[in-house]
């Protein structure tokens, strides 16, 4: 039997059929020689074919095999169980940033108020200075101008 005569009477490779159905063509190949799926040798024990129709047929029964109705219900409230899990990480994540922003924010805050502090201390100090100059100066002249004169 040849491989163009099998696909002619309708049947697929296992390559073909696992892309169909999702399962391995390994897994199909021992489906067919446990007898749970039709399909039919080719070239002597070598290759396995198999039919879309036993494919669609086996697929649907496993489907319905294996729905479960408490399953069924519970998968929702497995995926709203995820994403609060999900959310809650996220949150905690987002407080953890915004967090380290605050503290870093806090710490630019102080740092510029230092500096300001230091700037106008600096700025202060240095019109103190120039005031304690400018009045030894004209304690300086007011004593020259008054030796001058004999009296004040």
């Amino acid at each position: 039997m040849d491989i163009q005569e099998k696909q002619k009477e309708g049947f697929i490779t296992l390559k073909e059929a696992s892309l169909l159905s999702g399962y391995s063509s390994d897994y199909l190949g021992q489906l067919i020689r446990k007898g749970k799926l039709e399909g039919k040798q080719v070239y002597a024990n070598v290759a396995w074919m198999t039919t879309r129709e036993a494919i669609d047929s086996y697929v649907a029964s496993e489907n319905s095999r294996n729905k479960n109705p408490v399953e069924e219900d519970r998968a929702p409230l497995r995926a709203r169980a995820l994403t609060l899990a999900l959310d809650q990480r996220g949150s905690r994540a987002l407080r953890a940033l915004l967090t380290f922003v605050g503290v870093c924010a806090a710490f630019g805050l102080l740092f510029e108020f230092y500096m300001l502090s230091v700037f106008v201390d600096h700025g202060i100090s240095a019109r103190a200075e120039e005031r304690t100059k400018e009045t030894a100066l004209a304690a300086t002249a007011l004593t020259a101008v008054s030796g001058d004169h004999g009296e004040f």
